[in-house]
């Protein structure tokens, strides 16, 4: 079955930058798929992901920074949309759809990568 995902690209984290609340520990660089199957902590990775982009000063508490995320305008976290084939296993990876220079084999995870001709 072909289904499309949700994914947000993990953000690098610096020392002194993690959230007032529990974050998945993540790659930086993979892809966090968004459904209702993460757990709590990979919700607090993709709102601290969002926090990150807003401007909250230091040491910003939880209210502190939900009350910013709630106020801003627009918010914007790295990601986009993931096309998975569970029968052949192929994985289309969100990054390369949304790049103009086609897809790469990567190979990562035992998935099979489809690759553009040309690229």
């Amino acid at each position: 079955m072909i289904t499309m995902e949700a994914v947000m690209e993990i953000p690098a984290v610096t020392a002194g930058s993690s959230p007032p609340w529990p974050v998945a520990a993540m790659a930086p660089g993979s892809w966090l798929v968004l459904d209702a199957s993460c757990a709590d902590d990979q919700v607090g990775l993709f709102v601290a992901a969002l926090a990150a982009r807003i401007e909250v000063q230091p040491p910003g508490s939880r209210d502190e920074v939900v009350n910013a995320l709630l106020a801003d305008e627009l918010l914007i976290a790295p990601g986009g949309l993931q096309v998975r084939d569970s029968t052949t296993a192929t994985v289309v990876d969100a990054r390369l759809l949304c790049r103009a220079g086609g897809l790469a084999r990567l190979g990562a995870g035992g998935e099979r990568r489809l690759p553009v001709a040309g690229t």
